[in-house]
């Protein structure tokens, strides 16, 4: 069965290989700039990064510890600012720590807890007073914020709907899906809408009901761009193949002719990446090897241009399993094992029967704790989680 993950587009992060993603974010946080604002804000930016990469390296309990005290250090400059008569610059920076110890929780199965994450972030949008971890957020300090960060409502409302989504798909609560988008008709006409719609098609597919995935697919795509109509259509596709419709077929290989002709060259390839996995999936599926590997070819085309990692890793294995022959198999073959010898991805890892990592073996990843930690580690006792 397909994956339930969401290929819409919204703002993905390259996953590069984690040394030089390490090594990147400790320059930032150690760097120098013009201004102390310029400063936080960049270097805040890099300790999310942080967050993420030994999350990445399978330390979800460092990961969390330092969320926790991003927290508890914007929570303090709050505080500082609140005594000296005005109001923290800063305060924003509590969502994206906030967002990820949802994601964390999402990670290990603890749903309703995450949900309750990024709801509190959607509260935010409401007008109601909110803590996120030891940060407070009030209503008049939330619209001060919304007048200096006009797109953060955006953003609220995007992390509710996209990370609920996740963390309902990830403990496989279909059900939970549909109910979920049940309540969000205010969603419809919206930017949030195809967001809405595809989590209702994974909804749908994973609970067997593929005659309504495509006939909500047909409904639904004259209202979209082409490249969300060739999601739509792709999820229609998956659900033709196992209803054993005769045009899924057709449909698949002519996304994969649109894909190898450029018609999808304007979308961010962090977004097609996803996409073109699915295609490739699904034409392997339906016997059709020379499609699947055109569209596996373009996949790590774009993998390699922004050097995600994982994903080159994944369009490889693909490309090396096809029964098809090709010139470059024997370079795929070394490109492949040098990414097995020298990744740090926790998910590859574990896939290829390697040793997890240890994260105190590598100079980069001590250095870039003990620094997140020393940045931070000054006020991370002095506020009480609520």
């Amino acid at each position: 069965m397909p994956s339930p993950e969401l290929l819409s587009h919204y703002p993905r992060i390259p996953r590069i290989p984690l040394e030089e993603w390490a090594a990147g974010s400790l320059a930032l946080i150690a760097g120098s700039f013009d201004d102390e604002l310029s400063a936080r804000l960049t270097q805040f930016s890099a300790i999310n990064n942080a967050a993420l990469i030994f999350t990445y390296l399978d330390d979800p309990k460092l990961a969390k510890k330092l969320c926790e005290m991003e927290l508890a250090w914007l929570a303090s400059k709050s505080m500082d600012a609140a005594a000296a008569g005005s109001s923290s610059q800063l305060l924003h920076l509590a969502i994206d720590p906030w967002v990820n110890q949802g994601r964390l929780l999402a990670l290990a199965r603890s749903t309703s807890e995450a949900l309750d994450c990024f709801g509190r972030v959607f509260s935010l949008t409401q007008g109601e007073d909110v803590w996120l971890g030891s940060c407070s957020i009030t209503s008049f300090e939330w619209k001060e914020i919304e007048r200096l960060h006009p797109g953060l409502r955006s953003t609220a409302y995007s992390v509710y709907i996209i990370e609920s989504l996740k963390a309902l798909s990830m403990a496989g609560d279909s059900a939970g899906v549909l109910a979920f988008l049940d309540r969000q008709r205010w969603a419809e006409g919206t930017e949030l809408e195809k967001f809405v719609i595809e989590g209702r098609l994974n909804g749908l597919s994973q609970l067997g009901l593929h005659q309504e995935v495509m006939e909500l697919a047909e409904e639904a795509a004259p209202d979209f761009d082409y490249f969300h109509q060739a999601v739509f259509a792709l999820h229609s596709a998956e659900s033709g193949y196992v209803l054993g419709v005769n045009n899924a077929r057709r449909v698949a290989c002519g996304l994969a002719s649109l894909l190898c002709g450029g018609a999808f060259e304007g979308i961010p390839k962090t977004t097609m990446l996803r996409f073109v996995l699915r295609l490739g999936e699904l034409l392997e599926r339906l016997t059709e090897p020379d499609a699947a590997l055109v569209t596996y070819v373009k996949g790590l085309e774009s993998a390699t241009t922004v050097n995600d990692q994982p994903a080159q890793w994944e369009f490889l294995r693909a490309l090396l399993r096809l029964p098809v022959a090709h010139c470059l198999y024997t370079e795929w073959t070394q490109q492949l094992c040098r990414i097995i010898g020298t990744t740090d991805y926790g998910r590859v890892r574990r896939a290829e029967g390697l040793a997890p990592n240890r994260i105190d073996e590598r100079p980069v990843y001590v250095d870039l704790r003990r620094a997140v930690i020393g940045f931070l580690g000054g006020v991370a006792s002095t506020v009480p989680p609520t």
